[in-house]
């Protein structure tokens, strides 16, 4: 029986825990009322949210193309007849084409940040309340990019350098064309886009109906940070060389005419750097919508101050995460103290331990009861 009585005793302030237990709301709703007079009364609420996006980039690109076309250094020495050397034409195309890279986006939403509805009202005369309300949004966002491209384009084409020397007849020498035709696009390198939607914090506080002499305090504290760092970094090297050649030809110490033609050679070398570190930022400020507690009634001057007072605190979560990598701050509301009678809780506890105590003293005093009649 005394286990019994030992566990039950610990119970008994688990079961008054869990029996106050206060709703959590987004909403923060603060209300002292009815409080008799002298009474102190004191509540800290503070709201934070934080939003912290972070983009990190970094692209090291190497471009080496070369290109080795070849027609010519063609040779035809100390021949009896004609000769005739004629060499191909020669065609290039090359395209480096490096687009999209180190390419962000960020949406930050860190709306709407949950106010705090404030009532002081009905307090008796001389009682001091005090009230502070603190709600900070922050929203940080950090885009970092760095593009690192090197292009290095040869092209090395030929269909000069012919040799004719010491013939007997005619020489005809006739190189081809050379069309070499290089492209290097850098196109939409370092591009960030950060957008960040944050809300204006709807508070309300209300003062009505309180006893003279009274001291009501309320502060309310509101503050909106918000900051975009967007840093583009590129180092884009372009190395193009082109080495054609149709001529170089050569015919020496030949009997019979000599005829050399050379081709023609058509270099066409384009490089395009586009859209290279650009950045958006756009910060928009939405309304959100207000939330107003409703206005008590001013309650008649009773002759004396024997109304059970009350006084109760709503406390919500401490407010919305931000798009990307968002955290949440507590919401810390204090309870003001209670005055007047007593809650359901502690009467059930006090019954609880007199019918508690009421079986020990049964249970112990049984064999002093009367004889049973015959």
């Amino acid at each position: 029986m005394i286990k019994k009585a030992a566990l039950l005793l610990i119970c008994l302030p688990i079961i008054h825990q869990v029996l106050s237990l206060q709703v959590m709301a987004e909403q923060i709703n603060i209300v002292v009322e009815g409080n008799g007079s002298s009474s102190n009364n004191e509540t800290n609420i503070k709201i934070e949210n934080k939003s912290v996006i972070s983009q990190n980039n970094e692209s090291n690109i190497t471009n080496n193309v070369e290109s080795d076309s070849n027609t010519g250094n063609n040779s035809a020495d100390s021949n009896g007849g004609e000769v005739n050397i004629e060499t191909g034409n020669v065609s290039t195309d090359t395209t480096v084409t490096n687009t999209n890279i180190n390419s962000n986006v960020a949406n930050n939403n860190s709306c709407c940040n949950g106010g705090a509805n404030i009532v002081v009202s009905g307090n008796s005369s001389h009682s001091h309340n005090v009230v502070n309300s603190s709600n900070n949004s922050s929203s940080t966002t950090s885009q970092n990019n760095t593009a690192n491209i090197t292009n290095n384009v040869k092209t090395d084409s030929n269909t000069g350098n012919n040799n004719a020397h010491y013939n007997s007849g005619d020489v005809w020498i006739k190189t081809g064309n050379i069309i070499a035709t290089t492209d290097v696009v850098n196109k939409n390198i370092n591009n960030s886009f950060a957008l960040s939607q944050t809300g204006t914090h709807t508070s309300s506080v209300v003062i009505s109906g309180n006893g003279s002499n009274s001291v009501n305090i309320v502060t309310v504290n509101e503050k909106n940070t918000t900051i975009t760092n967007v840093v583009n970094l590129a180092n884009i090297t372009n190395n193009i060389k082109h080495k054609l050649n149709t001529g170089g030809n050569k015919a020496q110490g030949n009997l019979g005419d000599v005829a050399i033609v050379t081709g023609d050679i058509e270099s066409d070398i384009t490089v395009k750097n586009e859209n290279i570190n650009s950045s958006t930022a756009i910060t928009t400020c939405v309304s959100c919508e207000p939330k107003t507690p409703e206005t008590p009634e001013e309650p008649e001057a009773p002759e004396k101050p024997t109304d059970t007072p009350k006084s109760t605190v709503q406390s919500g979560n401490g407010g919305h995460g931000g798009g990307g990598n968002g955290d949440q701050g507590p919401a810390n509301g204090a309870v003001l103290p209670v005055t007047g009678g007593l809650p359901l809780t502690y009467l059930f506890t006090i019954m609880f331990l007199m019918l508690f105590m009421l079986g020990l003293y049964l249970r112990f005093h049984s064999g002093n009861a009367p004889p049973a009649l015959a």
